[in-house]
C-alpha cells in the first residue's frame, strides 16, 4: 500500500501488511496476527507494529491492520500531523478497496442469477 506526501520533507512512504497465520504449527497456543511496517521510498523499514488475537477473538484483517498501523506510527517518531495525514490516507485506500470489492460482489451475483 503505497502512501505519498506522508512526511514532512514530502517522501514517498509504503505501508506492507502480512498476516500471520498459525495454523500451520503445531503449537496450540499460537494466535494470528497483523505486523505493519513502515518504509520509505528506498524500501528501509522506519518503523513497525504487531497485533495478535487472544485466544477468544476472531481473526480481523481490518481490525489488525489498524491496531498494527497505530503500533507502527507510534514508534516511527512523526509529528501528529504527519500521523494524522498516515490516517486520512490510509483509510481512503481501504474505503476504495472496500468500495471495489462490493461492486465485483454484485457484479458476481448479477452474473449468478
Amino acid at each position: 500500500m503505497k502512501i505519498t506526501n506522508f512526511s514532512e520533507d514530502n517522501g514517498v512512504v509504503y505501508l506492507s501488511f502480512a498476516h500471520d497465520r498459525p495454523e500451520d504449527t503445531e503449537d496450540p497456543l499460537a494466535r494470528r496476527g497483523t505486523v505493519c511496517e513502515i518504509l520509505d521510498a528506498t524500501g528501509e523499514v522506519i518503523s513497525g507494529g504487531e497485533s495478535f488475537c487472544s485466544l477468544k477473538d476472531n481473526f480481523s484483517r481490518y481490525i489488525g491492520r489498524k491496531i498494527s498501523l497505530g503500533r507502527a506510527l507510534r514508534h516511527a517518531n512523526l509529528s501528529k500531523n504527519e500521523r494524522e495525514l498516515a490516517w486520512q490516507q490510509y483509510f481512503e485506500i481501504t474505503n476504495r478497496q472496500d468500495i471495489v470489492k462490493s461492486i465485483e460482489q454484485r457484479l458476481a451475483q448479477n452474473v449468478q442469477v
